[in-house]
């Protein structure tokens, strides 16, 4: 190759390089995703995973609170309750008693912001922002925007529908802590 010809690639390549996305700054690139440990009330109590109902009444008036203990859930209702834009939460508990996940609701103008705020909070891109359009039983369309992470123990979902309400579901997947206990093995008949 001659000696122009290999000005001009070198030339080439500069000028790609010149082109190419910024590269991040790298304490940025460098920070681990933050695992969610619980449900940040607006009092600051931090409800962990694991924690009990009565951890709960312990931090939230019976007022703002109704629980199921058949179903294993509890109901808050309130902004001087929940976090901004956060105004409705069903906390469900598993069969020991121990808080395990959370779907809030929140206004679909605030969808976009939530995002943004949950991507910062977990120094981590979603692992997952799929569109799509769904229909209901009278032909009625709508949008739907779903995005997901996963980050430890932890599953966290941010689901807009049309243009009413949105959720945000947090769960904690418990299973994770208890799995080097051995599986006991299937019986090799039906049990009916």
């Amino acid at each position: 190759m001659s000696t122009r010809a290999l000005i001009l690639v070198a030339l080439l390549l500069v000028a790609l390089a010149g082109c190419s996305p910024p590269v991040p700054d790298a304490a940025v690139a460098q920070q681990a995703p933050v695992e969610p440990q619980g449900l940040l009330l607006k009092n600051g109590y931090l409800l962990r995973w694991g924690s009990s109902r009565k951890d709960l009444r312990a931090h939230v008036s019976r007022k703002g609170m109704s629980c199921d203990k058949v179903l294993g859930y509890c109901e808050i209702e309130g902004s001087e309750i929940l976090p901004d834009p956060y105004w409705s939460a069903a906390l469900y508990f598993d069969d020991k008693g121990r808080f395990s996940s959370v779907n809030l609701k929140f206004p679909y103008p605030r969808f976009d912001q939530v995002k943004e705020a949950l991507t910062t909070a977990l120094k981590k891109p979603p692992d997952s922002d799929k569109l799509s359009t769904l229909q209901n039983g009278f032909g009625a369309t709508y949008d739907q925007e779903e995005v997901w992470w996963r980050i430890g123990h932890v599953e966290i979902e941010v689901r807009a529908r049309g243009t009413t309400e949105d959720s945000l579901h947090l769960g904690w997947l418990a299973m994770a802590y208890v799995a080097s206990k051995p599986t006991p093995a299937l019986p090799a008949k039906a049990p009916f």
